[in-house]
């Protein structure tokens, strides 16, 4: 499994597969190996996709749950006000195509799922490298715009975050994605870069070996061994 830094010029073909921009499948193709993305992201955002080699890891993470969530950087025009913030937590109603049993994609009209939506603040305006950019300071920060906002969402629906700014008269300017599945940008050198997930991200997102099948076999053999004496007693 792989992290790629998207720019605005590579899309995820679930977006739109007959658009002429590189794919995230052709991102990877100097390892000959085929991979998919894991979820979408809109040709006009940028951020973290999840690419995989393993079908196995797919629906799991693209089911809504607490590990599951996404978050995002948002700038908007105007900038939100603390009503708008409040409105955005509480669920709006948005109207977005969704597939229902594999059949062409229909509109579902529903409120979203309350999540976190906050203004950005930090100590001298800045926010942490893993939010992909590396033209920082020596401690990994950069500025952040004000009146940026920061996004978590469970739901995956089309296009939610901007319909929902939308529907306050907020046009979302910049859009990109920070995290996915507790999995960040972390080590991503630039847009268009990919980095393979370490072994504990990987077992983070399902794809990788579970606890048991990483311990030594004397390991095994003593947890083994501890479980009988137990039953024993």
């Amino acid at each position: 499994e792989t992290i790629l830094w998207s720019s605005t010029d590579i899309i995820s073909p679930l977006v739109d597969a007959s658009a002429s921009s590189e794919n995230c499948i052709d991102v990877d193709q100097s390892r000959s190996r085929r991979v998919y993305p894991i979820g979408r992201l809109d040709a006009d955002s940028t951020g973290l996709i999840l690419l995989t080699s393993n079908g196995d890891v797919v629906n799991p993470l693209l089911r809504s749950g607490d590990d599951k969530s996404k978050e995002y950087h948002v700038i908007t025009e105007p900038m939100a006000t603390d009503d708008d913030i409040r409105q955005l937590c509480e669920g709006v109603i948005i109207t977005t195509l969704a597939r229902r049993d594999g059949v062409a994609a229909v509109p579902v009209t529903a409120k979203t799922l309350p999540c976190i939506v906050e203004m950005m603040r930090a100590e001298n305006n800045k926010k942490t490298r893993d939010d992909g950019n590396c033209d920082n300071d020596a401690d990994g920060n950069q500025p952040f715009s004000p009146g940026e906002l920061r996004f978590v969402i469970k739901e995956g629906r089309n296009r939610q975050i901007r319909k929902m700014c939308s529907t306050l008269g907020l046009e979302v300017t910049s859009l990109h994605r920070v995290a996915f599945a507790g999995i960040t940008l972390h080590g991503c050198e630039g847009q268009g870069e990919y980095v393979d997930l370490t072994e504990d991200e990987m077992i983070t997102i399902g794809g990788g070996p579970t606890r048991e099948e990483r311990r030594s076999p004397e390991e095994k053999a003593r947890r083994k061994l501890k479980k009988q004496n137990k039953k024993r007693k």
